[in-house]
């Protein structure tokens, strides 16, 4: 068993590296083959005794362990990333929470969510995903609503506060070029000047994003115009709530919030919505003191969004030896709309994330996959802090996977280095779809065994 384990390792090794002189295809193919002869030799056991790249940890085993880190990363607060060309060029930056996405652009911002797919359609982030998945594709579509603050400055300085410790870093597509790493994360985002007198701060938790009108004192709240990019009609209900409708779909911008602070007790301000057209609200505010300054604070939610952590789904999570999670999963997080309608969701990406164990801050989160539907099934580490994934492909861009799909979906196994970043990634499969799995994963004709090590480049 040893010999068949060291062989294979061995060849594997080679075949990485390109030592080989054969069609990335063959490669793989043998691969495959090879993964095949040793899971059949272990009788789908983990090889206990073959040689060793590195130790790694298992993944997390215990039920309520895993459901704690699972809950603890379902309510991470939120941040704030500055776009580094990991979003349209429009972008400022962006804030992922849950199932809704937020980007701020220049003078607004555009809230993209996922629902779901009315009964009988799906969207196309199902097609072609077979049964062999081990967490269905969800059946989503995007919905986006456009705020734009009229009449707001074009030079607005627009920066995060409050840096967060956290990173994200992109591998998305076959192309370098296009991957981001080390992007970091703030806890809010201020526009100072967005209008003469009035600042804008953004912020949120993991259910909603608020932000803060700053009204310095002299200047006139009523030159505060939102205008929404939407088709449908703006309601104001009888609790003062700004309801609109948006497809399948409805976002709430709640009554705001007015208050005035002196000597740090908070003084509450009359307050509400006006509608100015069929698009574009103002703010009513009531009497309040004109020496100083004038807090308006509106909440914005979704009303019939998908409840819970639906399409940031953590697969598997497990631990170092220092005690950090680390969660593996897929996410559906949007792209910027180009068209402010609802439609289908293209893909969903693969992600890694982890946390420190004392704070439960992000560490890192990284994203990687291609234009079609990516997940990480499994996930162990090594003394070093490196991650090894494994998981399912149906992109035939998956990066650094060096070729074209042998099937419907294929395995993927990647190592991401101890700060988060894309070390190999590598593809394995046949003419079916393919699962792939740490210790020991079956596909359908095909198997996938790495034994407490990496049958790979590492």
């Amino acid at each position: 068993m040893s010999f068949v384990w060291l062989a294979a390792n061995t060849f594997l090794a080679k075949v990485a590296n390109g030592g080989e002189r054969m069609s990335a295809m063959t490669r793989r193919m043998l691969s495959g083959f090879l993964f095949s002869l040793v899971a059949i030799c272990c009788a789908s056991a983990v090889v206990a005794d073959g040689p060793k790249v590195a130790r790694l940890s298992k993944t997390s085993s215990s039920k309520n362990s895993s459901s704690k880190i699972a809950s603890n990363f379902g309510n991470l607060p939120l941040s704030f990333e500055p776009n580094r060309g990991q979003s349209d060029s429009r972008v400022k930056f962006i804030s992922r929470a849950h199932n809704e996405t937020l980007f701020l652009t220049q003078t607004g911002a555009t809230m993209q969510g996922l629902t779901p797919a009315p009964s009988g359609r799906t969207g196309s982030v199902v097609a072609g995903i077979k049964k062999a998945f081990r967490v269905a594709a969800p059946r989503v579509e995007s919905s986006a609503v456009r705020m734009e603050f009229v009449g707001a400055s074009d030079a607005a300085k627009i920066e995060g506060i409050d840096r967060n410790a956290g990173v994200t870093n992109y591998f998305v597509g076959s192309n370098p070029k296009n991957w981001h790493a080390g992007i970091p994360n703030y806890s809010k985002v201020r526009y100072t000047g967005l209008y003469r007198g009035i600042d804008l701060v953004l912020y949120g938790d993991a259910s909603h994003f608020e932000y803060d009108l700053i009204v310095a004192p002299g200047a006139n709240p009523r030159a505060v115009r939102i205008r929404f990019d939407v088709a449908n009609k703006l309601d104001i209900d009888k609790s003062g709530d700004l309801a609109i409708a948006l497809g399948h779909d409805q976002v709430v911008l709640r009554k705001p919030v007015v208050y005035q602070e002196h000597a740090g007790k908070r003084t509450r301000i009359e307050g509400r919505y006006a509608l100015l057209d069929r698009s574009t609200v103002a703010f009513e505010v009531g009497r309040y003191d004109r020496d100083s300054p004038l807090v308006i604070d509106p909440s914005l939610v979704w009303a019939t969004i998908l409840r819970g952590n639906f399409l940031d789904v953590p697969s598997r999570v497990a631990a170092d030896s220092n005690s950090n999670p680390y969660v593996a999963g897929f996410t559906c997080s949007s792209d910027f709309p180009s068209t402010i309608t609802a439609g289908p969701r293209a893909g969903c990406d693969a992600f890694v994330t982890k946390l420190d164990a004392t704070s439960g801050s992000v560490v890192y989160s990284s994203i990687f996959g291609g234009s079609n539907f990516d997940q990480a099934t499994s996930i162990a580490l090594d003394q070093t802090g490196a991650a090894y994934v494994s998981g399912n492909t149906s992109s035939g861009d998956f990066p650094d996977a060096g070729g074209e799909l042998l099937g419907p979906t294929d395995a993927f196994v990647a190592k991401l280095n101890p700060d988060g970043t894309l070390a190999w990634a590598r593809l394995f499969g046949g003419a079916s779809s393919d699962i792939g799995g740490l210790g020991s994963g079956w596909t359908h004709g095909n198997a996938i065994a790495i034994a407490q090590g990496c049958a790979s480049n590492c």
